[in-house]
């Protein structure tokens, strides 16, 4: 059995189709080519990016809060049933706890950094698709404009790693400079 091919597809039925495509599969790309990067086990890193947010998946339209303490709990269910390493579940559990970066657990290990540096990479990919699922829950274009720009600063000051910060770096000053450009628009 292909451990990764199955979690692939666990992790595919459970996500919505944009989160598959814009968020899940950002990460996992991000992480492999750090994985490469920092020489660190692809197979691992992979199963890892794949889980980070398998806590919030089924309850995406919900407050996602918690979804690193719920990710972890299903994560182990899952390798365990496909009988992976209980070493490595342990990892792949702390790399979901931790995943979230400065706002809970600090990663620690380079599987931890890569995971939540590939997370917050992930959001400069993204961001026509932030104003789509922000809009749902406010009120005007300048609310979702600001929370929009709030989360890429958090995204860009979570990323640790040197190499994540010159990966990304040229997306996130072009995002900036479109932020930038919407507050002046809407000045006039």
């Amino acid at each position: 059995m292909n451990i990764g091919k199955e979690v692939r597809k666990i992790v595919k039925n459970r996500a919505s189709k944009e989160d598959w495509n814009f968020h899940i599969l950002l990460v996992v790309k991000y992480a492999l080519i750090l994985a490469k990067d920092y020489k660190i086990d692809r197979k691992q890193v992979e199963l890892a990016a794949l889980l980070h947010d398998i806590g919030r998946l089924p309850y995406s339209d919900k407050k996602d809060e918690t979804h690193h303490i719920i990710g972890a709990k299903e994560a182990e269910k899952i390798l365990r049933k496909l009988k992976y390493s209980g070493n490595k579940i342990k990892e792949i559990q702390r790399v979901i706890i931790c995943h979230r970066g400065s706002d809970f657990i600090k990663p620690k290990t380079v599987l931890e950094k890569i995971i939540a540096n590939a997370d917050a990479m992930s959001h400069f990919d993204t961001l026509p698709l932030f104003y789509y699922w922000r809009a749902k829950g406010c009120n005007s274009f300048n609310e979702v404009t600001d929370w929009v720009e709030k989360k890429l600063s958090r995204s860009w000051q979570k990323i640790t790693l040197p190499r994540a910060k010159s990966i990304i770096k040229e997306r996130y000053l072009s995002d900036k400079k479109i932020l930038e450009s919407l507050k002046e628009s809407k000045n006039f």
